[in-house]
């Protein structure tokens, strides 16, 4: 499997920009799928505080997951009595929301073979 660290392109290195159909897929479906989940912690927002779903957009329009996740653990732990998941749930949510953002903001290449994600902040590789 792959690291979340710099990896070193050889010069005797196929490299291609994009990646296989199947990558593609799997890309889209991860996209979709965190897409669903942060929709969830939309309608939480609104339902905890009682909005409707056209002021509910206006609140959250502009919000990022880390943003909607805080204030989702906030407002569980306001509640009387408070209700909230473990810390382990806290932690992957924060882990899905950054395996997420690279998924989605990547420039996908293939390197010998294998698909990569390269940024700026960061490579990965299988």
């Amino acid at each position: 499997m792959g690291q979340d660290s710099p990896f070193s392109i050889k010069e005797i290195s196929a490299i291609s920009f994009g990646v296989a159909p199947n990558v593609e897929q799997e890309i889209g479906r991860a996209i979709v799928r965190f897409a669903r989940l942060e929709h969830a912690f939309e309608l939480m927002i609104w339902d905890l505080l009682r909005l409707d779903s056209d002021n509910g957009k206006i609140f959250t329009a502009r919000m990022e997951m880390s943003r909607k996740t805080a204030v989702v653990r906030q407002m569980l732990t306001n509640l009387k009595p408070p209700k909230f998941p473990t810390e382990a749930v806290w932690r992957a949510l924060k882990i899905a929301t950054e395996n997420r953002n690279k998924i989605a903001h990547a420039v996908w290449i293939t390197v010998d073979g294998d698909p990569a994600m390269v940024s700026s902040r960061w490579s990965w590789r299988w």
